[in-house]
């Protein structure tokens, strides 16, 4: 069975399989740069050039999409559309920044197409203020619970910002009595970090990580305001299979320098209402987002001062 065909199985055995013919964490990570990758197109709906937003969506004619529109109907909108087996959101999202770069604005706003703010007009006037150069809620509220856009940064440790997403891969992985999290069902464990943490009884979105906080960051996912002149030289890593790009990016944004401003405006998501949550595609990306952050952090991609161990 060839690779593609491995990583894309249905059969939990089958990914082991995929990530085990190969021979270091480089080889993986130059077979994921070299996928297929679906066409984007992108349609324009122009308004306000100033700010302009960035959406990524599988079909501009979906229920989401309607929403995006009417919500920010005083607002200039990019849609990127894209579907199919080699969808990659980096790669979309990397297609829309081009598209709304072109049109000169001052900010650019990402934002997934089940992502809402109550008062978009407010937030027109507030980037007015604003002399940071990114601008984060500080949470959003999905449904009952709020989400904080918060990830924390440890020595010795791996990185996962949320619960549920480790909880629904406890079917395919090893979990200790004592809720230890352990990734040793690949050759690559020396590029991750090996143990997670985790207190089961806790709130969703709560990590506990071994090792010592180094600094928090504000993730850019699933909603963020940019300065247009970042977004035109840093841009997603496509390298990711729709999971990590988004931490990825906001860590090489921090590094950089760029300044963060968390805004108590309030947002409301459907989290998985874009794409779906199922254990099989968390499990598949989500190895990919802990072992290429691991190995960014440990080879020093960040400038950040986290451990060799």
């Amino acid at each position: 069975m060839k690779n593609n065909e491995l990583y894309f199985s249905t059969d939990p055995k089958d990914i082991i399989k995929f990530y085990n013919t190969f021979d270091n964490a480089e080889e993986l990570f130059n077979f994921l740069r070299d996928m297929p990758k679906e066409s984007v197109k992108t349609t324009i709906l122009r308004n306000d050039d100033d700010i302009v937003l960035v959406v990524p969506t599988a079909d501009i004619n979906n229920t989401n999409s309607k929403k995006i529109i009417n919500t920010y109907k005083d607002y200039t909108i990019v849609f990127a559309e894209s579907r199919g087996k080699y969808f990659n959101f980096s790669h979309s999202m990397n297609i829309g920044i081009e598209a709304a770069i072109s049109l000169n604005p001052k900010w650019i706003m990402l934002t997934n197409d089940d992502i809402y703010i109550q008062t978009p007009a407010i937030l027109k006037e507030k980037l007015k203020k604003i002399d940071e150069d990114i601008i984060i809620p500080k949470k959003i509220q999905y449904k009952d619970n709020y989400v904080s856009t918060g990830t924390n940064i440890y020595k010795s440790s791996t990185l996962i910002n949320s619960v549920y997403k480790v909880r629904l891969m406890s079917k395919l992985f090893p979990i200790h009595l004592k809720g230890r999290f352990i990734c040793n069902s690949i050759k690559y464990y020396k590029y991750m970090f090996k143990y997670l943490n985790i207190d089961i009884d806790s709130s969703l979105n709560k990590l506990f990580f071994i090792g010592t906080k180094i600094f928090t960051v504000y993730n850019i996912q699933p909603v963020s305001i940019i300065k247009a002149s970042i977004l035109d030289k840093y841009k997603f890593d496509e390298i990711f299979q729709n999971g990590g790009e988004d931490l990825d990016l906001s860590l090489r944004l921090k590094a950089a320098g760029f300044t963060f401003y968390p805004t108590d405006l309030n947002f409301f998501g459907q989290s998985g209402s874009s794409l779906g949550i199922n254990n099989l595609r968390l499990y598949r990306n989500t190895l990919i987002e802990i072992l290429y952050i691991s190995y960014k952090l440990q080879n020093h991609i960040y400038n950040f001062p986290v451990s060799n161990t």
